[in-house]
């Protein structure tokens, strides 16, 4: 008794008179129309927000979705400001969603180099390229910044051919096709989003702090990560919470009646190619990458705050002239879920230095 609804885009979370979950309203890009689905439960299962930055390992719709609908709808989030980012992502020309290099290949002896091919990561922690993925990710951020550079490298070149394509084939034929030799090649690589560890804060059920409305996976912040995660706990984490909210919904899915809800007003749909809302995306892309990630100082998260303030004031003229468009929802959702990780890193540093120093300057609570 499972009905699927292919291409819907989520737009809002509609809650009843009493502030429970009624169901939520989508735009249907296939026949470029708004529709209203009614429902006594809604459960959010949307992935990460890996493509708020320029580079990431997500696919293409992982913008946030879950997260800006439930932060709307009035949701709590928590500890949105952790963001896993992998270290050796491989950089490829117009390409959002990177191929990612495992961590393994370091571990079996490969380099990471910069831009004039000296190895740097012994600067940062005595264990070099052996060193976490927080560690490696943020010693890369800061040699980019130091450097000016785009990328840095992978240094394959001493290590053993024949058993390299054997330990890792997937990556070594991913590397040929387009054009890469271990054996001769540096291989460009570069920090991306990886995992989302916080989002819509949920119970041991999945529940948020709205009534009827759930949130699994990474989308959800259940408190099992924290600023770094593991791939078997994410899978565990995704298969105990789905399976506990599953059945607390069976449950008690018979406590709920119908309410009946209306369709909000919205604009009329523009079915033109809507590049403005694309661009603003682009532009909040290029700012989270250069200047909030892992390695950001105060200094950079605001001008980053104000960054993401100039393209909100701009959305905001842009919103009211045009109407309902699928590039106009995701650069609504990336903006949201960028301030978001703004005000919860800047929070999280301007109490770290007044833990530290017991003091804090005015014009850096301004920034809050």
């Amino acid at each position: 008794n499972i009905s699927f609804f292919d291409h819907r885009f989520c737009m809002d979370l509609i809650k009843t008179e009493d502030g429970k979950i009624g169901g939520l309203t989508t735009l249907n890009t296939k026949k470029n129309t708004i529709e209203l689905f009614q429902s006594k439960i809604v459960v959010l299962a949307t992935g990460g927000i890996g493509q708020i930055y320029k580079h990431t390992t997500n696919p293409s719709i992982a913008t946030g979705d879950a997260v800006s609908m439930g932060l709307k709808a009035g949701a709590m989030i928590s500890n949105i400001n952790y963001i896993q980012f992998h270290p050796t992502a491989l950089i490829e020309k117009d390409k959002s969603q990177l191929f990612l290099i495992s961590e393994a290949v370091r571990g079996f002896g490969a380099h990471i180099v910069n831009k004039k091919g000296k190895r740097f990561l012994f600067k940062y922690d005595e264990k070099g390229e052996l060193a976490t993925r927080d560690v490696v990710s943020k010693a890369i951020f800061h040699e980019l910044k130091s450097s000016w550079a785009d990328n840095v490298y992978l240094d394959c070149r001493h290590l053993d051919k024949n058993l390299f394509i054997k330990k890792f084939p997937t990556i070594y034929n991913h590397l040929i096709s387009i054009g890469l030799d271990i054996s001769k090649n540096l291989i460009p690589v570069a920090p991306a989003a990886h995992y989302q560890c916080g989002g819509l804060k949920v119970n041991e059920r999945g529940q948020t702090n709205i009534d009827g409305l759930y949130a699994i996976g990474e989308c959800a912040e259940t408190g099992l990560h924290g600023v770094n995660r593991l791939a078997s706990n994410s899978l565990l984490e995704a298969l105990v919470f789905a399976h506990e909210s599953a059945e607390f919904v069976l449950y008690t899915i018979d406590e709920y009646d119908y309410v009946k809800v209306t369709m909000p007003p919205y604009q009329d749909i523009n079915t033109l190619t809507d590049n403005i809302s694309a661009n603003i995306t682009y532009m909040i892309k290029e700012t989270m990458s250069n200047f909030v990630t892992i390695a950001s100082d105060l200094r950079d998260l605001i001008s980053a705050q104000k960054m993401i303030g100039e393209f909100e004031e701009l959305f905001k003229i842009h919103k009211s002239d045009v109407g309902v468009s699928q590039n106009r929802l995701i650069a609504e959702n990336t903006l949201s879920v960028a301030k978001a990780i703004i005000d919860a890193k800047l929070s999280e540093l301007v109490t770290k230095k007044k833990l530290h120093t017991n003091k804090i300057k005015v014009s850096e609570l301004q920034v809050l």
